[in-house]
């Protein structure tokens, strides 16, 4: 194998992230729409341990990169309130709807292609979605270049909003699965994350000072669902909520809370989640 043909392959591994957006205030008076759809105007990313693959090109410029940003049909690992399936045929209906980046670590100053400009070419095969960069002949694009080449770079990301999904439970677990996309932001390789030991490391540390974990996920889950909870997990939510003030209280009672407006821009994740578990707890 060549240096300009260069391949790592690694175990497929999906881990999440949900991307808020900013600058809007809601009411709290009623359940935060983030929390109720993980889709349907709220951004998420994905990443995975795919193989990426550098080829020479006859122009002389950066390699290409090639790989699957995406796979159909592979159950992701617990995402921590469920697990989620893509179904094949997802990404079809956005490309049309997309002009879609390719970039490094989702950086929008480090571009390594687009799709309106053919730089990057998007489809699905029967594995997933396949992205083809040709990134221009900038540093930045070579460095890219040579951190994958290094192993530096070794997943695969993207950035996307649903227009479609569904849920069931499956042997005790919800299960989500992505029909079709709607926007298809970016694609790109990405320094792999290590969130499962972080997921490890909260779950622990969250046993340790007696919230429920599996509990609390559950909860948020039938939220998600907009299913009504029981008098059981508003018990786990009131209880994991004491835990929330404890570490910081912005309210020991409510009616502070359901009075107010919050930007959510300018509210710390920890004062959303206390907002969103004490309006879990008392919906």
């Amino acid at each position: 194998m060549s240096d300009s043909s260069h391949t790592h392959s690694l175990v497929s591994n999906f881990h999440t992230h949900s991307i808020g957006s900013s600058g809007h205030t809601r009411k709290l008076d009623s359940p935060i729409p983030l929390f109720r759809s993980q889709g349907r105007g709220s951004k998420e990313r994905r990443s995975l341990l795919e193989p990426i693959t550098l080829e020479a090109r006859a122009d002389g410029g950066p390699d290409t990169i090639k790989g699957h940003s995406a796979v159909f049909n592979s159950m992701s690992e617990d995402l921590g309130f469920f697990k989620e399936i893509i179904r094949p045929g997802a990404f079809a209906n956005s490309f049309a709807r997309s002009d879609t980046f390719a970039l490094k670590n989702h950086d929008e100053n480090l571009i390594l292609g687009r799709t309106a400009n053919k730089t990057l070419l998007l489809h699905e095969d029967q594995r997933g979605l396949f992205m083809e960069a040709m990134p221009p002949d900038t540093q930045a694009a070579r460095d890219a270049v040579i951190e994958i080449r290094s192993g530096l770079l070794t997943g695969q990301s993207f950035t996307f909003t649903v227009m479609n999904d569904s849920w069931r439970t499956e042997g005790g677990i919800e299960v989500r699965e992505i029909i079709e996309i709607d926007q298809l932001y970016d694609v790109g390789p990405v320094a792999y994350p290590a969130y499962r030991a972080t997921d490890i490391n909260a779950r622990a540390l969250m046993a340790d000072t007696g919230v429920d974990f599996e509990g609390l996920s559950a909860a948020f889950v039938k939220r998600f669902r907009g299913l009504d909870l029981t008098a059981a997990d508003r018990d786990i939510i009131r209880r994991a909520l004491a835990v929330f003030a404890e570490v910081d209280p912005i309210s020991q009672a409510g009616e502070k809370v359901t009075k107010m407006e919050t930007p959510v821009a300018q509210a710390s994740g920890l004062e959303l989640r206390q907002q969103y578990l004490w309006l879990l707890a008392n919906s």
